[in-house]
């Protein structure tokens, strides 16, 4: 479980990426398409990218806390 400043913390820089991915979406969908691909290969496109960002977050190493710490 999370202290609520931890859960504070997380809760923003989700919010952030979130926001960043809206801000770098749509432009990057606009340039694809501009392109000559489509909305199927755009949306593949991003795909891969959420795809790939969650391999990185998977190897994030997480530590856990014993059961006398709280």
């Amino acid at each position: 479980a999370l202290s609520r400043s931890a859960a504070a913390v997380a809760v923003g820089l989700i919010n952030t990426a979130a926001n960043l991915a809206g801000a770098v979406g749509s432009p990057v969908v606009a340039e694809l398409r501009g392109s000559g691909l489509g909305d199927r290969g755009s949306l593949l496109v991003l795909a891969a990218a959420f795809a790939a960002g969650a391999a990185f977050v998977s190897f994030v190493p997480v530590t856990r806390r014993s059961a006398d710490h709280p």
